[in-house]
């Protein structure tokens, strides 16, 4: 899961980093949601310390480009296979 609360470019690569340590042939990269008013879960949450959009989509593309050349190949809006 990306874009959760406090989580940050260099965190996120580490976090990679052991994944691709691990070698699965599948990795599935879900954003993170912030929707108090219908998880009141997330009320416990805050909403300051979730990156924005433009922060989620840097996450993202660190995903990307990390994944990629370890060997992953992109096949869906937020899936990696191993080639």
């Amino acid at each position: 899961v990306y874009g959760l609360p406090g989580q940050t470019e260099p965190g996120m690569h580490q976090t990679l980093e052991e994944v691709i340590d691990i070698a699965p042939d599948r990795i599935s990269c879900r954003a993170y949601v912030h929707r108090p008013n219908l998880r009141r879960h997330q009320c416990a949450i805050d909403a300051a310390a979730v990156p924005d959009a433009l922060d989620a989509a840097r996450l993202f593309e660190t995903i990307v480009a990390v994944l990629t050349a370890a060997g992953y190949v992109w096949i869906g809006p937020d899936q990696f296979v191993l080639d």
